[in-house]
């Protein structure tokens, strides 16, 4: 990777990182200790949320990987990289 593709995929795991914090982290742990229903729904609500849009974020996060310059190189494509080694 060059040095702009390692910062953008810096940047993107600390997007990923607040992403988790906004809509599971802190709502959860604010929804278990103050025991309110409300809260517990919200967070509920976010928590779903972040699970729903994990595939939209992969699929970026795929995209992202393939342009970089080594993938490009090597004529990798989105649907040949595989991020996991065990099947999705």
């Amino acid at each position: 990777m060059t040095d702009t593709e390692k910062a953008e995929a810096s940047r993107r795991g600390g997007s990923y990182g607040l992403w988790v914090a906004a809509t599971f982290a802190i709502p959860l742990s604010f929804a278990i200790v103050e025991r309110s229903q409300l809260l517990m729904v919200i967070a509920a609500v976010l928590v779903v949320i972040h699970i729903a849009c994990i595939p939209i974020w992969r699929k970026m996060q795929r995209r992202f990987l393939c342009s970089t310059a080594w993938a490009r190189e090597r004529g990798i494509t989105p649907e040949q990289l595989r991020t996991f080694g065990f099947r999705l």
